[in-house]
């Protein structure tokens, strides 16, 4: 029953990609009115997805592992309803608010009005994707694969349903960036999976629920190995918590004022407003505040004594680990 369980939670979440889902159709064209101000507020197009009812088979195991799984197929299900949202926005941003709840942050007063700077980019999407493909070759990953796209809002995204790393066609990234972002999205999100699947626990193999919203804290952590939360992570969370009561103008215009481009103000705000028709409309996607959220909760967990060795042996919550008999995989040389 517990296998069943996590292949219909696998199956379902195969369909529920929201770095593609929810990047709009038309992004390039209203990005085009808006920054030359022939449109006040952009309105997003997306794809026309199908997204199939989730149902899950009577469970009646009791115990704190039971209830993990009744909590993570109240999740998918819930995950899945967002998605069904789109196209009525204030159904969709009160949906995102209840599956993926924004909390505060200590934020870092140092930075609330400091310009984002960069570091000199060399690195463009085929010589990232080559380098990808190196650290996968050093942790022994043969089954995952790296794409460039231009259909995704994130820079680069892990999917591990499809076993795919994807790279946006326009990113160019530092070496001190790069280095950072192969330990989140290889160290954390790749690592976690693969380590996922070997142990014997099925819902291990896709995750707890907590494991899931804890996930880009766990990469943030290991991205800045345990230092200070940058100002790009602190402002996408704040970018999160202002468009909940402003318009894409009015949160790309906060953007701006806390040293963004024109083009990164943007991108940040066309991924929190994602989800949403109508750029008048308040509200939005949520997932953004989950990196700062996530890194906290990670640093105060790390700062309790809890294992890293066993928070990448699979997709769980720091709190959870010692609920399963859990085999503990060593780190990466370069983690």
């Amino acid at each position: 029953m517990r296998q069943e369980i996590a292949n219909i939670i696998q199956e379902a979440e195969k369909h529920l990609n929201f770095s593609t889902l929810l990047h709009p159709l038309n992004a390039d064209a209203q990005k085009e009115g808006f920054l030359s101000d022939k449109i006040e507020e952009p309105t997003f197009m997306y794809i026309d997805a199908h997204i199939p009812d989730v149902e899950f088979p009577v469970f009646d195991d009791e115990g704190s592992v039971a209830d993990l799984y009744r909590e993570r197929m109240d999740h998918v299900s819930l995950l899945a309803g967002l998605l069904k949202a789109v196209g009525n926005d204030a159904v969709f941003t009160q949906l995102s608010l209840d599956v993926l709840p924004i909390k505060s942050i200590s934020l870092d007063k140092r930075h609330e009005k400091s310009v984002i700077m960069h570091a000199e980019a060399t690195f463009d999407a085929p010589m990232i994707a080559e380098r990808f493909m190196q650290a996968l070759a050093q942790i022994g990953c043969t089954d995952w694969s790296v794409e460039i796209r231009n259909n995704i809002s994130s820079r680069l995204t892990a999917d591990q349903w499809e076993k795919l790393l994807i790279i946006r066609e326009d990113v160019v990234l530092s070496e001190d960036a790069l280095h950072a972002l192969i330990r989140h999205e290889i160290g954390v999100h790749v690592l976690r999976s693969i380590n996922g699947a070997k142990q014997a626990e099925p819902i291990l193999h896709v995750g707890t629920t907590r494991g899931r919203l804890i996930e880009e804290g766990v990469a943030i952590y290991m991205e800045r190995k345990g230092g200070p939360l940058s100002s790009r992570v602190q402002l996408r969370h704040q970018a999160v918590t202002y468009a909940q009561t402003h318009s894409f103008r009015e949160t790309w215009q906060m953007l701006r004022e806390h040293g963004c481009s024109k083009e990164g103000a943007w991108r940040y705000t066309v991924r929190v407003k994602r989800g949403l028709i109508h750029g008048a409309s308040h509200g939005g996607f949520t997932r953004d505040a989950f990196y700062a959220q996530g890194y906290e909760e990670m640093k105060r967990c790390m700062a309790n004594g809890f294992n890293l060795a066993a928070v990448l042996s699979a997709p769980i919550h720091p709190e959870e680990i010692d609920l399963f008999d859990l085999e503990i995989f060593a780190l990466p040389e370069w983690s």
